[in-house]
């Protein structure tokens, strides 16, 4: 199987997560909260992911044990590719933290996140607003002209 194009063009970022997913997958086997079916469960799906995508996986492994810099240019280059395109990602957050937060056992915990959101798309605006604005732009370059010429 293959990476959706998607995945395929963060496949650098992706891999963090599946590491990271290893690892929690591993933790939920000695956690006491859920079912032993539960926590065998959650296993064998990150197993059968990790088969499936074996080659690239051991690709981006190899990458990173014989190339680390390369490893990293190309996940700042795809970390960058994700700020570029952060309002995708903000509108598929915004549906996710309000079913979250609807069904959330601890409405504290819901708050704290649609409080997040809510800063974040507001500041987000504000970049936007601010990248876009010219002659925010041309104050902006006029004065850091001004402070090197000095």
């Amino acid at each position: 199987m293959e990476f959706s194009n998607v995945l395929y063009s963060i496949k650098h970022i992706f891999f963090i997560f599946i590491v990271l997913w290893g690892i929690f997958s591993i933790f939920h086997l000695f956690h006491n909260g859920l079912a032993i079916s539960w926590r065998i469960t959650i296993v064998i799906i990150f197993f059968i992911f990790v088969f499936f995508y074996f080659s690239i996986l051991f690709d981006l492994y190899k990458l990173i044990y014989h190339n680390p810099m390369l490893y990293l240019k190309n996940f700042l280059q795809e970390f960058l590719l994700i700020i570029k395109h952060l309002d995708i990602v903000i509108y598929f957050l915004w549906p996710n933290i309000l079913i979250f937060s609807f069904f959330s056992v601890k409405e504290k915990k819901s708050l704290e996140f649609i409080k997040f959101l809510i800063v974040f798309t507001l500041l987000y605006w504000i970049y936007l607003s601010v990248k876009d604005n010219k002659k925010i732009l041309e104050i902006w370059h006029h004065f850091v002209l001004q402070e090197i010429q000095k």
